[in-house]
């Protein structure tokens, strides 16, 4: 069985021994593999003049265990190829008028965030004991500012942008522990390890991150977040105030959960900030 890393590779490799209804499938996708994500099996069947058993058929044949699982596999890669080129047109497109884009992007994000997922992160929080934040690169902007934030409500929690400190802190959480992870990757390994280091130790798992992602599945509270558009294939620019938007919104639904508690911390946080 031939590695799934790469989704064109395994097209390639198996393209000459599909049969007519699994090519006409292979045909559509390299022609149009960005219209991929947004269809369902019976979408991509009717476009493709086939059925949904081939397209079942399909997917499997490229050794994936389901649509999902395929087409994550598929946009992650699109998004790494056109990382790696600079496009001018679309930071033309968006510097002159920014402020929308912005507004845009969050309110896009914004109803995908559940109030019922956004009480279930807080419980998990307001229970631990220990909290690690799970952030990398861009994304870390995002990580830094919920350890600030909930290290200001009293929370013990560890922040550290080293993949290998994050894992060893992950290893040693337990049942009163919690992971938070953030991220704009459809699947990051670093995090995902230290998911699974935590999840293993008992510790309860929290993720922002695109829906369908590795990231998101992996997790027990799921909180998807993506960008409408972007400026750039990476670059944390979009990705990074709509992240922060999900931070202020946990870190308020938490002020919410328990005022009491929480105007006891931010009196002492006074204290010291103003301590001569």
């Amino acid at each position: 069985m031939f590695s799934i890393d790469s989704f064109f590779l395994a097209l390639k490799e198996r393209l000459p021994h599909f049969g007519p209804a699994q090519r006409k499938i292979a045909e559509f996708i390299i022609r149009n593999p960005r219209v991929i994500d947004g269809l369902t099996i019976r979408e991509l069947a009717e476009k493709t003049g086939t059925t949904p058993a081939a397209v079942v058929t399909f997917y499997k044949s490229l050794s994936y265990n389901g649509f999902r699982a395929m087409k994550s596999a598929l946009s992650e890669e699109i998004d790494l190829v056109e990382s790696m080129s600079f496009y001018l047109v679309r930071p033309s497109n968006h510097h002159t008028d920014l402020i929308s884009a912005i507004h845009n992007n969050v309110r896009f994000a914004s109803a995908s965030l559940s109030q019922e997922s956004l009480r279930q992160a807080c419980d998990l929080l307001l229970k631990s004991k220990a909290i690690d934040i799970l952030a990398f690169g861009f994304d870390a902007v995002a990580g830094q500012d919920a350890f600030l934030k909930l290290k200001q409500l009293g929370f013990q929690c560890n922040f550290f942008q080293n993949a290998c400190l994050q894992k060893l802190s992950a290893s040693h959480l337990n049942t009163e522990g919690c992971a938070l992870a953030i991220s704009s990757s459809f699947s990051s390994r670093d995090i995902l390890d230290s998911i699974q280091f935590a999840r293993r130790r008992g510790a309860k798992t929290i993720a922002f991150a695109p829906q369908e992602s590795q990231v998101l599945e992996a997790a027990d509270v799921r909180l998807p977040l993506q960008s409408k558009s972007e400026i750039l294939a990476e670059g944390g620019i979009l990705s990074r105030y709509v992240q922060l938007f999900a931070i202020d919104s946990l870190f308020l639904k938490l002020l919410e959960s328990d005022p009491l508690r929480f105007a006891q911390t931010f009196e002492q946080f006074d204290r010291i900030i103003h301590h001569k």
